[in-house]
């Protein structure tokens, strides 16, 4: 034993190789600051993507419930069965269920490139909910 050892007490020189082993694995980190890095980087877009879908299908949700809301404004009776038989929508509530259906086909057609299993593509699906 060292000098320096001599007066050390076990629990000393434990400390110490603990604290050199540390100085020596920080020292040859890069490699696994870097692939910490790359992780942090890939949840925090992987976190994106999945926040981007859930608004994209609360959006379809909200589209289906509008779609639902809008109903002829009026009905008519069949003498013979004594059946409702729904009236048309007035020229307005067509042109919003037009409307209603174009922004859920485009959802949906973003939302299947974006949940593609090869080169997924989000920017459409991104355009699509602010």
């Amino acid at each position: 034993m060292s000098e320096e050892n001599k007066d050390q007490t076990p629990s000393e020189h434990k400390y110490a190789e603990l604290l050199d082993s540390f100085k020596g694995r920080v020292a040859t980190s890069s490699t696994l600051v870097r692939d910490g890095v790359v992780d942090t980087l890939v949840n925090a877009e992987v976190d994106k993507r999945a926040n981007t879908v859930i608004k994209a299908l609360e959006r379809i949700q909200e589209i289906n419930k509008e779609m639902n809301k809008i109903r002829p404004e009026s009905t008519h009776v069949n003498s013979k069965t004594l059946e409702d038989i729904p009236g048309n929508l007035t020229r307005e509530q067509g042109k919003k269920l037009r409307e209603l259906k174009k922004k859920l086909n485009a959802l949906d057609i973003a939302l299947n490139k974006a949940l593609a299993d090869t080169d997924p593509d989000f920017q459409k699906l991104n355009d699509l909910i602010k």
